[in-house]
């Protein structure tokens, strides 16, 4: 995967990681913070 989007080894890690504090999140400001963020990496922007 990390070769098909041409990332990195660790921007891969930095990006799973954010997936799972995404998915684990209760508080929805911090969800919502979260998956801006997530979607700026996979997306750009």
């Amino acid at each position: 995967m990390a070769k098909t989007r041409r990332l990195s080894p660790n921007r891969m890690l930095v990006g799973l990681n954010l997936a799972e504090r995404f998915r684990g999140a209760a508080d929805p400001e911090e969800a919502k913070r979260l998956g801006d963020e997530l979607g700026r990496m996979v997306f750009g922007g």
